[in-house]
């Protein structure tokens, strides 16, 4: 893309001046919005602004928090407000798509990807740092209606059943700061408007939440920074290597030669052009292994927390038992996906399986479900409305951040082409290594594994993508 009129622009804001553009760049996007926000959260926390603020929305609903439920707080605000962020985020996914593929639009890929990309890491984090966080909620506050005790930021009588910290709702409206970095580049002169709608869309999320008592002021505080952050970090590559190209050569023409010429005279503008570009040729046995780690390392968390929980990596051994369960889950996962993937299935199999998998980790380490033979039961007789009453922003925050992002890997690398014969004598042999690492790494801690699945069989249920690949097939099947 040409970003001669922006390059331009800033280079006519600061002729004359002793800034540089890049100076201008930190000072305005990083050093600037970090001063107003510590300078505003320290006044609101020497003034006790959220506490108060909760008081007046309290009284005024008349010592209840009557608008917890209303249409339009709960049904327009809350509700709509997600349904608003699905739409204009697969808006934004499409337009990537169409610009992907027809020249015209070309222009606009990488400004439209990056602004997909920055929306989503903004409610991914927030919805990351809400899982852990355990602040309380006022509706969870003996002063408003609870039964915790106000014992201040960041603290709950019992840390981690409260997830209202900082404000994942808001946050979907925040998140779309990130059209200030999207307009500052293929229209200079709108990206206030960006910056406008972000702000407002964010703060009406926020204020409707805090009338129904579910965050404090200042939980949309911290959610704007987060979104802010996570827009800017996404923006940061591509805007260090321009200005340190500029600042290298002020007297060349900045915009001289097109976007691929600067990028590649830059170490950061190389490493992201490789990024974007470049499509890898691996087989189909490499991406069920890959695949099969990432399930094991990153979409597991319920079942290694379980086996925590159980003391099982607590002694000597510990570290030998946590090696062996990921080698054995991870070679399971290897047999199981190989048995699924052909040149042609790969890639939709996997992305079910990432969409899947995200989802059912989701719910085990939020709910604290096993995905057993009952519980695909119930999930295949869910009907719409129930399954609706399911989505949160958490839950489509943890696909789009274990699911979706993934799923970009698995179509853009290109899969090798074998004779049917090779093909055939390679996976057998495949499927036969798999089983042999699985039983080998049982086998070297398996008196504390058949302890542990002894004493917590339902713990088997936990290990995902197999938990739920196995039930679903003795639920089709009718096998008991």
């Amino acid at each position: 893309m040409n970003y001669a009129p922006l390059l331009a622009a800033e280079a006519a804001i600061v002729e004359g001046q002793r800034w540089s553009p890049k100076s201008r760049f930190l000072f305005g996007h990083v050093w600037l919005p970090l001063l107003i926000f510590g300078v505003v959260l320290t006044l609101m926390h020497l003034m006790a602004v959220d506490l108060t603020i909760a008081h007046q929305l309290y009284e005024w609903q008349g010592g209840a928090w009557t608008l917890r439920e209303h249409v339009v707080t709960e049904q327009i605000l809350h509700r709509g407000g997600r349904a608003l962020f699905i739409f204009l985020w697969l808006g934004i996914v499409v337009a990537w798509a169409v610009a992907s593929r027809r020249n015209e639009w070309r222009a606009y890929r990488e400004p439209l990807g990056r602004l997909c990309l920055a929306t989503l890491i903004s409610v991914g984090v927030v919805a990351w740092v809400k899982s852990w966080s355990g602040v309380d909620c006022p509706w969870d506050l003996r002063e408003f209606g609870g039964v915790e005790p106000v014992l201040g930021f960041f603290k709950s009588s019992d840390l981690g059943t409260s997830g209202c910290f900082p404000a994942a709702h808001a946050g979907t409206g925040y998140a779309w700061l990130a059209l200030y970095f999207f307009l500052r580049t293929i229209r200079p002169s709108w990206r206030w408007y960006g910056l406008a709608f972000g702000i407002a869309l964010g703060a009406l999320f926020g204020i409707g939440q805090q009338l129904r008592g579910a965050h404090f002021a200042s939980h949309d505080l911290w959610s704007a920074a987060l979104c802010w952050s996570a827009a800017l970090l996404v923006e940061w590559p591509r805007w260090w290597s321009n200005y340190s190209l500029a600042a290298s050569a002020p007297s060349s023409p900045m915009v001289a030669g097109d976007e691929t010429t600067r990028r590649q005279e830059s170490p950061v503008g190389r490493w992201v052009m490789a990024l974007l570009q470049k499509r890898p040729t691996i087989s189909q046995e490499l991406l069920a292994l890959i695949a099969a780690i990432y399930f094991t390392l990153l979409c597991n968390r319920p079942f290694f927390a379980a086996v925590a929980e159980a003391n099982a990596f607590s002694g000597p051994g510990g570290i030998g038992l946590a090696l062996s369960l990921i080698v054995a889950i991870s070679a399971i996962n290897t047999f199981l996906i190989s048995l699924l993937l052909t040149r042609w299935t790969a890639k939709p199999v996997l992305t079910l399986l990432l969409l899947v998998t995200a989802l059912a980790s989701f719910y085990m380490l939020n709910y604290g479900v096993y995905l057993d033979q009952q519980m695909l039961r119930n999930i295949l007789h869910t009907d719409s409305k129930e399954s609706f009453e399911l989505i949160s922003t958490s839950m489509l925050s943890s696909v789009a951040v274990f699911g979706l992002l993934p799923t970009i890997f698995v179509w853009r690398v290109r899969l090798l082409r074998r004779s049917w014969l090779r093909a055939v004598l390679i996976r057998t042999a495949t499927l036969l290594l798999a089983l042999l690492v699985a039983v080998a790494a049982v086998g070297f801690s398996f008196q504390t594994l058949s302890a542990l699945m002894r004493n917590y069989p339902v713990m088997r249920h936990l290990v995902t993508p197999a938990n739920y690949l196995v039930s679903f097939t003795r639920v089709v099947w009718g096998e008991h």
